[in-house]
């Protein structure tokens, strides 16, 4: 089994139209144990805030927990 720590700036990309997002969508294969930054909580969250902000995504897209 492969393992990866896993960035938000990665994450972000399996909820929202980036570039690279087939790559990164290539890691949630169920044969990788994925990991992530102690920070990667507060990171994902600042990402989500800043693409609101800036109209990227709407309160739709931004309500990640449904």
């Amino acid at each position: 089994m492969k393992t990866y720590v896993v960035d938000a700036c990665v994450a972000i990309k399996w909820f929202v139209p980036e570039i690279h997002k087939e790559a990164a969508r290539r890691l949630r294969n169920p044969s990788y144990q994925l990991h992530v930054p102690n920070l990667f909580l507060v990171e994902f969250g600042n990402i989500v805030s800043k693409k609101l902000r800036r109209k990227e995504i709407n309160l739709e897209v931004g309500n990640l927990e449904k």
